[in-house]
C-alpha cells in the first residue's frame, strides 16, 4: 500500500491529497499503512484490499467518504468513531456480525449512509430496525430509507454536479477561443452626412484648380 502510494503522488504533498483510490492494492499485513501524512483527505476508497483492521484511519479527521466493501473487516470499527466529519461508510461484503460494532459507529453525528449488503449482520432479525435505531444520524442503510424506501444517493448527485460544473467549465473556456474579433464601428449618420460633404468639397477644389 505505500508503494502504491508514492507511485500513485510521487513528490506531492501528502497535505494537498483529498482524494484517494487504492482499490485492490492487497495489502499482505491486513492494516492501514502509509496515510499518516494525508491528514487533508476527504475522499478514500480501499475496496479489496485484504484489510482486517482500520487502525491506521483513526486520524483522517476530515473524511466524508469512506470505501471499504470485500475486505475481510469483523470487528475494529471503534478505530473510524474519531472520524467526526464521514458522512458515508461502505462496508458491502465484510464479515460484521455483530451489532456491537455498529454502535461504535454511534458518535459519528454526520453519517448518513451506511451500506452492509453481504455482511452477516444483515441476516439477524430485526437488522434494519436496530442499526437505525443505534445511528440516530442515519438516512440511508443498504440503500433504503427507515420505511424501506430507495434512498436518495447523495454522493451519487454530488457526482453529477461535479461533472457538471466541469462541462461548464469546459464550455467557458470553448466559447473564449471561439470569440470573433471586435467588429468594426458603425458610422453614425451624421459622420456618414460629414464624410459625404467632406467628399463634395474636395470635389469642388479639384474643379476650381483645373477650371472646369
Amino acid at each position: 500500500m505505500e508503494q502504491a502510494l508514492k507511485e500513485k503522488f510521487g513528490s506531492v504533498p501528502p497535505e494537498e491529497v483529498t482524494d484517494i483510490n487504492l482499490d485492490f492494492t492487497k495489502e499482505p499485513s491486513g492494516e492501514v499503512k502509509g496515510l499518516e501524512a494525508f491528514v487533508n483527505l476527504e475522499r478514500l476508497s480501499l475496496m479489496n484490499c485484504n484489510l482486517i483492521s482500520l487502525e491506521g484511519l483513526s486520524h483522517l479527521k476530515k473524511l466524508r467518504k469512506l470505501e471499504l466493501s470485500e475486505n475481510r473487516i469483523s470487528k475494529g470499527l471503534v478505530a473510524l468513531n474519531k472520524l467526526q466529519n464521514l458522512e458515508s461508510l461502505k462496508l458491502v461484503g465484510n464479515k460484521v456480525d455483530d451489532f456491537e460494532e455498529v454502535k461504535q459507529l454511534a458518535l459519528l453525528t454526520n453519517l448518513s449512509t451506511l451500506d452492509m449488503l453481504e455482511c452477516p449482520l444483515t441476516e439477524k432479525e430485526g437488522f434494519r430496525e436496530k442499526v437505525f435505531q443505534l445511528l440516530p444520524s442515519l438516512q440511508s442503510l443498504n440503500g433504503k430509507d427507515l420505511n424501506g424506501n430507495d434512498a436518495d444517493d447523495d454522493e451519487e448527485d454530488e457526482e453529477e454536479d461535479e461533472d457538471e460544473d466541469e462541462d461548464e467549465s469546459d464550455l467557458e473556456e470553448f466559447m473564449k477561443g471561439e470569440e470573433e474579433p471586435p467588429l468594426k464601428k458603425q458610422k453614425t449618420g451624421g459622420e456618414e452626412e460629414e464624410d459625404e460633404e467632406e467628399e463634395e468639397d474636395e470635389e469642388d477644389e479639384d474643379e476650381d484648380r483645373t477650371g472646369v
